[in-house]
């Protein structure tokens, strides 16, 4: 079974807000519904347009979808915006799954040379308190954070229990360099540090920092300048208004952007507030 993550702070984003609020549970339903179909299937995020109407959506919420960042729209259908940041990817899931199988062929031959013969029942408990060749039952993931990818290239002398989201940081922008054409990059405790230190002392948001992340390595100059996480952390703010600046160039005039529209709902439901306060 693979999970679909929703982060806590989903229903109160600005993309959600966005949305006009006649239409937004309708959008989310759909992207919501959507989501645990892409996890079930694989399929990394991408949600053919057939599907909209075998689950009785209407083309509008597709395209409020679209409209406020949440989906992408491709070929035949729409994907989801960074799903390989908040959801495993098919590869991840598909890998686990081959190093599981595996874990089970080597215990039945272990436990074939200890007794002479293959076992006829495999219900022999294992190290980890699960039956050996019986299907195990999925538990629910954290859902106060992203499940992170498996840890890579990570420096011999540190270990791997840091936390999730610091671990997500660091293993992001490491794939990101690789796909740029650049050396791998160690995962030092050096880097760690920085990423948690991002997160707790400097107040960073998770998802922010993963947006930030994606940008600086899709963009021409900075990625040839943001090659580490202790650099990534050092110009975290220029690289945060330069990404603002870009983005406002992109923005045509007179249109509003997701986050002006949820500005412009929460303000309007503070006027509605304050008036029935005065009344």
């Amino acid at each position: 079974m693979v999970w679909f993550i929703v982060d806590d702070g989903f229903s109160s984003s600005p993309k959600v807000l966005g949305i006009p609020r006649s239409d937004r549970m309708a959008a989310v339903g759909l992207w919501t519904t959507a989501g645990s179909w892409c996890a079930k299937h694989l399929t990394d995020g991408r949600v053919p347009g057939f599907m909209l109407d075998e689950w009785g959506a209407e083309q509008g919420s597709a395209k409020h979808l679209l409209a406020s960042g949440l989906w992408e729209e491709s070929e035949g259908g729409f994907f989801f915006h960074d799903w390989e940041g908040w959801q495993r990817t098919r590869s991840e899931i598909e890998e686990k799954r081959d190093a599981e199988r595996e874990r089970k062929r080597l215990y039945r031959e272990k436990l074939a040379g200890q007794k002479g013969k293959a076992p006829d029942d495999l219900s022999h408990g294992t190290e980890a308190g699960h039956d050996v060749g019986h299907q195990r039952v999925s538990a629910p993931p954290n859902q106060a954070l992203p499940i992170p990818t498996e840890p890579t290239l990570i420096d011999k002398n540190i270990g791997t229990a840091s936390r999730p989201e610091v671990l997500q940081l660091c293993q992001l922008l490491q794939q990101l360099i690789v796909e740029n054409g650049s050396k791998k990059p160690n995962i030092t405790n050096r880097w760690l540090t920085e990423a948690r230190v991002m997160l707790d002392k400097d107040g960073r948001e998770l998802e922010a920092a993963v947006r930030l992340i994606r940008w600086c390595q899709q963009n021409p100059f900075w990625r040839a300048n943001i090659m580490s996480m202790p650099k990534f952390r050092a110009q975290y703010d220029q690289l945060r208004l330069a990404a603002e600046a870009e983005r406002i160039a992109r923005v045509k005039p007179g249109r509003q952007t997701p986050t002006e529209r949820a500005a412009a709902t929460l303000t309007l439901a503070t006027e509605i507030d304050m008036k029935g306060i005065g009344s």
